[in-house]
């Protein structure tokens, strides 16, 4: 992989990785449910069906990606770009998808008797590392 245009690849996928890492770790293994304010989210509400229809349709399009990223890397024409591309849209699909996750978990767990909403703070960590 001596290219410039191989080394953006290589780049490309340790930048989705750290990406990918750092919500995760700041979402699910803080282990603190807190809902999560992100513009992809705002069109739920406090909808759980919503959040689940998202995530079974969001898996879906991460086997699509997968898929076409697999054909890229098995085709002899295939354009570094491209492969970039279509690794940055399943960086966004993972972190969304671990978004809603959050999300899904909030409201199933506000959703108890002895478990209350969640007070908004001055500060989101979340926002801000975003």
């Amino acid at each position: 992989m001596s290219s410039p245009r191989a080394r953006n690849a290589v780049t490309t996928c340790n930048q989705c990785q750290k990406k990918i890492q750092s919500v995760a770790d700041l979402l699910l293994l803080t282990s603190e449910l807190r809902p999560i304010t992100t513009e992809n989210l705002l069109v739920f509400g406090d909808s759980y069906a919503k959040c689940r229809e998202t995530i079974i349709a969001w898996t879906k399009g991460l086997l699509d990606l997968t898929k076409k990223v697999n054909e890229y890397i098995h085709n002899v024409s295939t354009k570094w770009q491209d492969i970039c591309v279509c690794v940055e849209e399943i960086c966004d699909l993972v972190v969304g998808l671990i978004e809603c996750c959050t999300q899904a978990a909030y409201l199933t767990a506000i959703s108890r008797p002895e478990c209350s909403p969640a007070i908004q703070g001055i500060v989101d960590p979340y926002t801000i590392s975003r």
